[in-house]
């Protein structure tokens, strides 16, 4: 399963009331947690054609892909994808429950451009009931 904490600021769903902490459950798929570790480096060829590497450390990145949903979850996930844009740290475990925790709970900020929400699959229903994807990127806080 897995779920996130966060405080909703923007795109609040029905019901719910600005500056609140919400917890959200996260179907994930089966990809859904990709770790992109990306290095901090830069490296600089002499006309010998050595090659020099500064090396600064580097980032732990997660990209999570979400279940495809059509219900008014898709309220809920839509404040937790625009509440969390502007760098506020999350509790965000891929595994747990809220009452049940995994070891790999982790405190996160969003490292993407934007998150993306793709039509998965249109149904052609007037009422605009198409299954849409959820994807974004974490990184620890």
């Amino acid at each position: 399963m897995g779920y996130a904490t966060y405080i909703a600021k923007r795109e609040l769903a029905p019901g719910h009331v600005l500056n609140t902490t919400y917890t959200i459950p996260l179907s994930l798929t089966q990809e859904g947690f990709e770790f992109i570790g990306k290095d901090l480096k830069e490296s600089q060829k002499s006309l010998s054609g050595a090659i020099e590497t500064l090396y600064f450390g580097s980032e732990k990145i997660w990209s999570i892909t979400l279940e495809p949903i059509n219900d008014e979850s898709s309220f809920l996930l839509r404040e937790f994808i625009e509440s969390t844009a502007d760098g506020q740290v999350f509790a965000f475990d891929p595994y747990g429950e809220e009452d049940s925790p995994s070891s790999r709970l982790m405190t996160v900020k969003r490292n993407d451009e934007g998150a993306r929400e793709t039509v998965f699959l249109r149904t052609g229903d007037p009422g605009g009931a198409d299954a849409v994807q959820f994807s974004f990127e974490v990184r620890l806080a």
